[in-house]
């Protein structure tokens, strides 16, 4: 059964309500005849879902809305009124309403209406908390599986190494090279499955995108490989994993670009879809016959995760990369982000 909280402040419709949803068997209905009302029983008494009119003394209904969504985000909340204006539609949902029912017409389709959006609404919160549940099960899961192998796996590799040095059999260190080199893709693979599980977790946010490339950057041994960024007030919307990009991008241009490669040079224009970001370096480029291939998860001379990673990063807010540099005359990858997806800040 369905625990229903229904606040008005016309006592002849709240008894009303409450008859036809009690009558169904499915619901069992306390009423507030005021907002404050409503917020000292959801103080003391757990409820599966909200109704609320619009127009009440003290408190009006998206003044309730907004406490209750303070206190508990995903509380199924519907806003029945007499009030039909779009406007007030339009703030209950900006504030995280569930549904929107104007009163009036034949009582018996209205409160029909009603029990659908109760349901609806109680059954899709449910579902989502299920979901939850599930996903925090799981990452559980994978974070003590990960920290477990991670342990044996340092264990082997020190093993491992300890072999080498007292090996003087050719042929056995080579066998014993073999096995580090299988041990650091294991380890490449689980570090990637770490990083993969945290994409899209969390909200995206603005970030500066000189910032994210400069942090970057101190991760590597940049040596005489400079880097040249034209603006440093442009802040994108993206997943916070976003400095990864620029991580994999500056570690890709470090490990192919070739000796001769000294600039890594990020600039930005606008079109008309949105924004540009280039990202160029002038080493040796990428193989023609490489381009289709290259954001394939396990395409590469080493595990292929790098740039299949940066890809679904972006693809999270809506951005995309392509990679379209001239073989021999450096790497060029353009990062395309939509309007309302980038803005440029007072910062220099």
């Amino acid at each position: 059964m369905i625990s229903v909280l229904y606040a008005d402040d016309e006592s002849l419709l709240l008894d009303v309500t409450k008859t036809y949803l009690d009558r169904t068997g499915e619901f069992c209905v306390t009423t507030a005849n005021s907002g404050p009302s409503a917020l000292d029983l959801l103080a003391t008494t757990q409820f599966d879902a909200v109704i609320s009119d619009y127009q009440m003394p003290v408190m009006d209904g998206i003044e309730l809305l907004k406490h209750v969504r303070a206190a508990s985000p995903n509380l199924p909340f519907i806003m029945f009124t007499g009030k039909g204006r779009e406007e007030i539609a339009i703030e209950a949902f900006e504030n995280g309403a569930d549904f929107y029912i104007q009163k009036g017409g034949a009582p018996k389709p209205q409160f029909k209406e009603l029990a659908h959006k109760i349901k609806s609404a109680v059954g899709r919160r449910q579902a989502e908390d299920t979901v939850k549940l599930v996903n925090r099960k799981l990452q559980l899961l994978a974070s003590i599986t990960r920290h477990d192998i991670m342990n044996q796996l340092t264990a082997l590799k020190a093993d491992l190494d300890s072999a080498e040095e007292v090996e003087t059999d050719p042929e056995k260190r080579d066998l014993i090279r073999k096995g580090q080199r299988i041990a650091a893709t294991i380890e490449e693979q689980i570090l990637f499955t770490r990083d993969y599980q945290k994409m899209g977790i969390n909200t995206p946010v603005w970030q500066n995108v000189s910032e994210s490339v400069w942090r970057s950057a101190r991760s590597f041994l940049m040596q005489d490989v400079r880097i040249e960024i034209d603006r440093s007030d442009l802040e994108i919307f993206a997943d916070p994993l976003l400095k990864k990009v620029f991580y994999n991008l500056i570690d890709n241009s470090l490990r192919y670009g070739g000796d001769a490669m000294n600039l890594i040079r990020l600039s930005c224009r606008e079109d008309n879809k949105g924004l540009v970001c280039s990202y160029e370096d002038n080493g040796r480029g990428i193989p023609q016959e490489n381009k289709p291939h290259i954001f394939e998860r396990g395409f590469g001379k080493r595990m292929g995760l790098g740039m299949f990673f940066a890809k679904e990063i972006l693809t999270i807010t809506g951005l995309t990369i392509i990679e379209n540099g001239e073989s021999g005359m450096g790497a060029r990858f353009e990062i395309i982000v939509p309007k309302g997806a980038y803005r440029f800040t007072l910062k220099k």
